[in-house]
């Protein structure tokens, strides 16, 4: 809670204050992640005061119901609970790894206010298995992109479709896939000829709204010899 200290010589006296009409926002950039320990959920989060000005340097409580690992924007916390400051614009950001499967609540709390957001953690795997993250391709160039399906049960899930869209670049055939008897989706990714950074997404769809991405770095072709 904060405090109002005075101070005379070597006398100070300080405290407790309640700061009304401040207002907490908390987001993520997905609801749900799978429990594997990697899976993650991006974190963004405001506060404001009565009149809707940022409340900069203000020390926040982040925390998972469940024990969900949350870390800081420089990872010099990991915990279930970190301590968060409000930036120059009032905001702070953060992650989450799934770890604990269930129905979760990360709350964002400070400044006498709080604010929840609900997330799926599902004990389901739901990831690009290749190419991994950052894998380099030439502009133009195509990659075949892997995606693994297991259920809660460790199973692979067969014979459903899979949703992919990609910020640049295409597609060679569709931008849909089936999973195999193994749980995989593949696909043919065409980057652009353009040089800009692919990031591919994947969903699942209903009712499990499994995501993934995957980013790629797309680069030109580097000519063995130059004549002039």
């Amino acid at each position: 809670m904060p405090t109002i200290a005075a101070t005379s010589g070597s006398i100070q006296k300080s405290i407790p204050i309640t700061i009304t009409g401040t207002t907490l926002s908390l987001n993520g950039d997905k609801s749900t992640m799978a429990a594997d320990g990697s899976d993650s959920i991006a974190l963004t989060g405001e506060a404001k005061d009565a009149s809707g000005n940022p409340v900069v340097g203000a020390q926040l409580q982040l925390s998972s119901a469940k024990g969900n690992q949350i870390s800081n924007q420089d990872g010099s916390q990991v915990s279930s609970s970190i301590t968060v400051v409000t930036d120059s614009s009032g905001k702070i950001s953060a992650s989450v790894v799934g770890t604990v499967a269930g129905t979760d609540t990360l709350s964002l709390k400070g400044l006498g206010a709080q604010k929840d957001f609900a997330v799926n953690v599902t004990s389901e795997s739901f990831k690009f298995t290749s190419p991994s993250d950052g894998a380099v391709l030439l502009v133009g160039g195509s990659v075949d992109l892997v995606v693994k399906w297991i259920d809660q049960a460790g199973n692979p899930v067969v014979g459903k479709t899979r949703a992919f869209a990609a910020n640049a670049g295409s597609f060679s055939t569709s931008d849909t896939a089936y999973t195999d008897a193994n749980g995989e989706s593949h696909i043919t990714y065409v980057a652009s000829t353009n040089p800009v950074q692919p990031l591919i997404t994947v969903s699942s769809g209903s009712p499990s709204n499994l995501t993934d991405s995957l980013p790629l770095n797309a680069q030109s072709q580097v000519p063995a010899t130059l004549k002039l």
